[in-house]
């Protein structure tokens, strides 16, 4: 091990051969002390710390086994480390051993042994420092890593040595030619992460090589880089009390270049999706200029998007079944009353699935790659939005696709039954709807509101549901009474779309939960993602029905009111489907308890 071991960070060949060769030496209690360096030359470095090869963790993040662990070294083994540190020749293992004691809990974590370990690894810089590149990529993060154990101990016991480090840290920043971009950029970062360390002065030259390294960025042009580069041009002006426009129109000036060399591709996906994160990263820096060129170019990309289709068959027979299933239980509905259906469709907790029982199902799926890989969703007007890997996308994705095809197979086919059937059988139509509405549900109440120093105003939401209600019925009969009725949900989608977000925001104030926000100074009133995701508005609903509004009418589902409100829906969008829906969520709605003013 003394005259073999020449590597700082992996030492994978040297554990595997002390592991062989200890196979002889099973009776042997110098085993014991093998096992010991195994596991201390097992240790993973990364980010100047030492940390296990292998863990395993619970569901909510305890970890439960890890390896290799301080644990399995006691007293006796910590006692071993340090005396093959005190007598080791090899730097190498020295600095090991001096770092994981430094790191373990006991009495060897004292200001002593972090000196050493900095004196072993500036041993091992000293001799790997020179003043010629260095050609060896494994070398490069052999002092990469060496540096930022140096730096990140000698930061907690009064920087000892730090003068020094900051030495190694100038000559291959401001020495040209010699280390890559990739380099420099790491020890920029390093240095960042002990702000206290760096003085002002030290700081303010980092901008230097900080700005040349995002000049190769948009030359090559390396756009993931380049995102590296901002956040370390991001931190450093905040540290240095300046404006970080300058490194977003930089990051913006990156994407751009990048999306200009990725034309090749025919889909249009990458180019698009890069010129989307400059349009992000310039109005970040308020360049109206670039916003508006960046649009245009953006909106003309957009135009030559291909998406290709992939069709995913479902089995037959099972979805027919359950159709047939969902259809016969409304024509068992229909033999109730008016009133009696309409109770039924406002107030049935198996209306809809289960919410909090599918997120349990979905997250006992485990990780697949799309929880890790970077997603571009395009809504119904093609505009993209990014979703980088980690963040839990896929799993939202696959409750949304799951919920989906519940509403698409089992509750629009009992729904749709409901409706027909019932308009054929005079139960179920406009006047029976709205007269259930204006006994059944606050909607119907005459309500009063301030009215800015004149006489109170009185109002009632029913008023302005009816026409719509109205309009669908008229349609809907048409149809099923005629084979050549030309049937128009436009008006109807389009007047009770917005309403529901009216009737939502005032019964948030009746129950004093607030709907206003700021932008850019001016009092303005939420929109109707932010109400339905307040946690106060939660406690005044089912989870099932919450859950079916923010579908409806959010992002996180067919985002009725946003398609509307920004006429994104063509004519073929304005389906039968959609009213429906917004039918039952009037009801759904109209059924809860309207809070009184205090």
């Amino acid at each position: 091990m003394e005259d073999n071991t020449s590597v700082f960070r992996q030492t994978y060949e040297l554990t595997r051969t002390i592991a062989i060769m200890g196979k002889d030496l099973a009776e042997d209690a110098k085993m014991g002390l093998l096992g010991w360096e195994i596991d201390a030359l097992n240790f993973s470095i990364n980010n100047g710390q030492l940390g296990p090869i292998s863990q395993q963790t619970t569901w909510d993040g305890k970890v439960i086994h890890a390896y290799p662990s301080f644990e399995k070294f006691g007293e006796e083994g910590f006692e071993y480390l340090y005396s093959r540190a005190d007598v080791s020749t090899n730097d190498y293992l020295k600095a090991r051993y001096f770092i994981l004691l430094w790191s373990a809990p006991g009495k060897y974590r004292n200001e002593e042994t972090a000196k050493l370990a900095i004196d072993s690894l500036l041993r091992l810089l000293d001799k790997k420092v020179k003043l010629v590149p260095v050609d060896d990529s494994e070398q490069k993060f052999e002092q990469l890593a060496l540096f930022e154990c140096a730096v990140k101990i000698s930061s907690k016991i009064r920087t000892y040595r730090i003068d020094e480090l900051k030495t190694v840290a100038n000559h291959w920043l401001f020495t040209p030619g010699l280390v890559e971009d990739f380099f420099s950029l790491s020890v920029i970062e390093t240095i960042l992460d002990y702000p206290k360390v760096w003085k002002v002065a030290e700081l303010e030259k980092l901008s230097v090589p900080l700005e040349s390294i995002m000049g190769n960025c948009i030359a090559k042009p390396d756009s993931f880089t380049a995102e590296r580069v901002f956040q370390a041009g991001e931190r450093l002006a905040s540290k240095l009390q300046q404006d970080v426009k300058f490194w977003h129109n930089k990051l913006g000036e990156a994407y751009e270049a990048f999306a200009e060399h990725r034309l090749d591709d025919e889909s249009r996906m990458i180019p698009l999706s890069s010129l989307g994160r400059a349009l992000a990263s310039y109005q970040a820096a308020k360049n109206e200029e670039k916003v508006s060129e960046i649009g245009v170019r953006f909106q003309r990309l957009k135009d030559e998007l291909q998406l290709a289709e992939i069709s995913v068959p479902l089995p037959s027979e099972p979805l027919l079944a359950l159709i047939r299933h969902e259809e016969a239980r409304a024509k068992k509905l229909l033999e109730r009353s008016s009133f009696e259906i309409f109770e039924y469709l406002a107030s049935a907790p198996e209306m809809f699935p289960p919410i909090k029982a599918m997120r349990e199902g979905i997250e006992k799926k485990g990780l697949d790659f799309l929880d890790f890989a970077t997603k571009l969703n395009f809504d119904i007007n093609t505009n993209v939005k990014i979703e980088e890997g980690g963040n839990g996308s896929s799993k939202l994705d696959d409750l949304q696709l799951e919920y989906k095809l519940h509403l698409r197979f089992a509750l629009m086919p009992f729904l749709t039954t409901v409706i027909e059937q019932g308009i054929l059988n005079g139960k179920v139509n406009a006047n029976t709807l709205v007269k259930w509405l204006a006994e059944k549900t606050w909607l119907g109440q005459v309500l009063e509101e301030p009215n800015a120093g004149a006489p109170v105003r009185q109002y009632n939401w029913l008023g302005l549901l009816a026409p719509a209600l109205l309009e669908f019925f008229v349609q809907k009969e048409a149809s099923l009474k005629s084979k050549n009725a030309f049937t128009n949900y436009v008006l109807c989608i389009d007047s009770i779309t917005p309403k529901f977000e009216g009737i939502l925001r005032d019964f948030a104030k009746r129950a004093d939960i607030n709907t206003l926000t700021t932008r850019n100074g001016q009092v303005r009133e939420m929109y109707i993602e932010d109400i339905l995701c307040s946690p106060k508005i939660g406690a005044f609903f089912h989870e099932n029905d919450l859950a079916f509004f923010k579908y409806l009418f959010t992002a996180s589902g067919v985002n009725l009111r946003n398609n509307v409100a920004h006429s994104y829906f063509r004519f073929q969008n304005y389906s039968e489907g959609y009213m429906i829906l917004l039918i039952l969520a009037v009801l759904r709605f109209g059924r809860y308890k309207l809070q009184a003013r205090k």
